[in-house]
C-alpha cells in the first residue's frame, strides 16, 4: 500500500486494520475546473467484503 493512501486513510478516521483494506491510487489530479477540488481514482486488489465497504463509505462522508 502506498504512503499516500495510508496517509488518506487515516485522515479519513480508517486508522485501525488499515491493511484490510489493500487500495492504492492509480490516479491523483487536482481538477482543472475546480481548483479545490481532487481528483482521485482507487484501485482494490481484492474483493470487498459488505462490512469494509460500509465503513469505507462511511468514512468518505466526512471528506470535505
Amino acid at each position: 500500500m502506498q504512503k499516500k493512501m495510508i496517509r488518506f486513510l487515516n485522515s479519513i478516521g480508517l486508522s485501525e486494520d488499515i491493511e484490510l483494506f489493500d487500495m492504492d491510487f492509480s490516479f491523483v489530479s487536482m481538477n482543472p475546473y475546480d481548483k479545490k477540488q481532487v481528483d482521485m481514482a482507487i484501485e482494490k486488489r481484492t474483493p470487498w467484503n459488505y462490512e469494509l465497504l460500509d465503513k469505507f463509505i462511511s468514512a468518505l462522508n466526512n471528506v470535505s
